[in-house]
């Protein structure tokens, strides 16, 4: 509004100036007085009705923040944020789908293949996270409890000006837990146990938080739920594998992969920093009262609880970091992504429009596997996590994840030396054991189809008999269905962004999704056609569901 008045002053005397140089001398004097008065009464009612607008606006922020202040944003403004419900939850893991089945390997530890066949876009799991930690670059714009995207409407801490939260229950459940423990002591944190993982490496700002989640898994419940559930957290930490289900995911966490079994130079390292934060936090702990009484001066021994509590603190460090995921939200699409219809131009092939908010733990979403060819996909509601299948996924398959690189995009050497260096281990992947080529390297369109005949799973490269049902095949009537759905795919993209309606977005991710599914069911292999597919699949997933900021 400033800028507005700024602008008319600088107006008024430029008009000013043109008038005397219009109206000189005394037969002018007149007709410059005459129009210097409508001048005048043109800025005054100009005045006014500026005046008008800024009253206007401030209503319009009024009541917003009335409708705010009911606590949370009604479901008709966030629809995308509706929690999706399980129909058929897994007896024993109750965040999966009952198509998941949990299984045993003595190499492997617990991991997931399909218990029936699975559609593409099916919902095979929605699981809250145990502890999640917001980025502290994120914080001026999220909800610190359920990471919501609230730029203007936001609820600050009544003791501190770096957390923020969308309504009186987030900000009551913070400060009545791990906030009231965290409060005042972030900029600490992040001086001397940030500067302790980070190592002098580059773009440490973006580094995990694995202190953070490990004091708010310890500060989101008070002394005494420890202390009641002390005789099997501590079984747990005893044992390196589970075969079946637990009772609590506080259990599942501490059964979580943590490589104490691995001796290295760089594990001694990495145990001495966890121990130093471990010892860091339940300083911290002491001192903001946690254990009952506020212990300012430091003792020569601990309590049993004090121990206890250290001994947690250490563990979840060392677990967080093989089975810490990322939590994202979708990013809007620029302006030079669309053409002068307002649709999308063509695809990019590496096109992926989120940006990681924060990170979080998630006890059964760590029991899926990497693989660099995954067939699930991720999408983040607040600090819950909504897993998809991404492709048709067959009875007997084993269900996998990301943890980041992807076998379309980077080579087998440096995809399995980040994994080596990142996560501990030699990946066996098909995707490597096979040494998929990237995208660059692929056909434009696929040429192995697969057998048409039900409950058969064979593919045809060149024959047109199927090798195993003896089943003849029209390739050519194959293909042209595989361009059908394709050129569906394509045009439904164009429709598919952050601009377009809810309605728009959800009737173009079902054609998507449809067409994509039947893709898959037609063809197999590698070529670009199939890559593209799965990554628009994704992009009708992120806008239809799950975190976004505009």
């Amino acid at each position: 509004m400033l800028d507005l008045l700024d602008e008319n002053t600088t107006r008024a005397v430029t008009l000013d100036q043109k008038l005397c140089q219009l109206f000189q001398g005394k037969e002018g004097a007149h007709k410059y007085k005459e129009a210097k008065t409508i001048e005048e009464r043109i800025n005054c009612l100009w005045r006014v009705q500026l005046l008008q607008d800024m009253l206007k606006r401030c209503n319009q922020i009024n009541n917003k923040s009335e409708e705010y202040l009911q606590d949370e944003l009604s479901e008709p403004s966030c629809p995308w944020l509706e929690l999706p419900v399980l129909s058929s939850p897994h007896q024993e893991f109750p965040t999966f789908s009952d198509a998941v089945e949990i299984t045993w390997g003595e190499e492997r530890g617990r991991y997931a293949k399909a218990a029936r066949d699975i559609a593409c876009g099916e919902i095979l799991g929605v699981e809250a996270a145990v502890t999640s930690a917001l980025y502290d670059e994120m914080k001026p714009s999220h909800c610190d409890v359920c990471f919501k995207f609230i730029p203007y409407q936001q609820l600050p801490c009544d003791n501190c000006s770096r957390s923020r939260f969308c309504s009186e229950s987030c900000k009551k459940s913070a400060m009545d837990g791990y906030h009231g423990f965290e409060c005042g002591r972030e900029d600490v944190y992040e001086l001397v146990l940030g500067k302790m993982f980070q190592e002098g490496k580059e773009g440490a700002a973006s580094s995990k938080r694995f202190h953070q989640l490990s004091l708010k898994t310890v500060s989101q419940k008070p002394i005494a739920w420890f202390k009641k559930n002390k005789k099997i957290l501590e079984s747990r930490l005893k044992m390196k594998h589970s075969k079946s289900g637990v009772r609590s995911v506080y259990e599942d966490l501490l059964l979580l992969e943590s490589h104490q079994d691995i001796t290295s130079e760089n594990s001694n390292f990495r145990n001495f920093y966890f121990l130093l934060s471990a010892l860091f936090h339940l300083r911290t702990l002491q001192i903001s009262g946690y254990f009952g009484i506020k212990k300012t001066k430091i003792t020569e021994s601990l309590t049993e609880d004090e121990l206890f509590i250290g001994k947690l603190l250490f563990s979840f460090l060392v677990r967080a970091q093989f089975n810490t995921h990322g939590i994202i939200e979708g990013i809007e699409d620029p302006a030079a992504d669309f053409d002068q219809n307002g649709n999308l131009k063509d695809e990019k092939p590496y096109e992926n429009k989120v940006r990681c908010i924060g990170n979080g733990v998630f006890p059964a979403l760590a029991m899926l596997n990497h693989s660099c060819c995954n067939n699930v996909y991720k999408v983040n509601i607040g600090n819950t996590v909504v897993i998809f299948a991404s492709k048709k996924i067959r009875k007997g398959e084993e269900i996998t994840e990301n943890y980041f690189p992807v076998a379309q995009v980077i080579q087998r050497p440096e995809r399995r030396a980040w994994l080596k260096t990142g996560y501990w281990f030699d990946c066996c992947c098909i995707a490597c054991v096979e040494n998929y080529p990237i995208y660059l390297q692929t056909q434009k369109v696929p040429h192995v189809y697969r057998c048409q005949k039900e409950n058969c799973n064979g593919l045809l490269s060149k024959e047109d008999t199927c090798p195993f049902c003896k089943t003849a095949m029209n390739r050519n009537k194959i293909g042209e269905e595989i361009d059908t759905c394709w050129s569906t795919i394509l045009e439904s993209r164009k429709h598919l962004h952050s601009s377009a309606t809810r309605t728009t977005i959800l009737r173009h991710a079902d054609i998507v999704q449809k067409n994509w599914q039947r893709i898959q069911e037609l063809c197999s292999g590698h070529s670009r056609l199939i890559y593209k597919g799965e990554i628009i699949f994704w992009r009708s997933l992120r806008l239809s569901l799950g975190n976004k900021c505009y």
